[in-house]
């Protein structure tokens, strides 16, 4: 999955530089001018209730995208955390 961004119709880049899976829009963090995503760490399972969740807000500065926080990064079998639980 890719998360493309867009400033009044105007393609402006990709939330990442490169794919993830388990992102999900985070409407408790869209105002305006940002929008909210969240990120899943697969627990035990793709489905089970055990994952884990991280809130990154990407917003306009008026010139380029801005983000406050950061996604996990998933290598293989090894998880780096994001920056902001949720």
């Amino acid at each position: 999955m890719q998360v493309l961004l867009f400033h009044r119709g105007a393609y402006v880049g990709t939330a990442e530089p490169g794919w993830s899976s388990f992102i999900s829009p985070d409407p408790a963090h869209v105002t305006d001018d940002s929008v909210g995503l969240r990120y899943k760490v697969p627990g035990s399972c793709n489905a089970c209730a055990d994952a884990t969740f991280y809130c990154v807000q990407y917003r306009w500065d008026g010139a380029k995208i801005v983000s406050s926080g950061r996604p996990p990064r998933v290598i293989g079998t090894t998880v780096e955390p994001g920056s902001a639980r949720c």
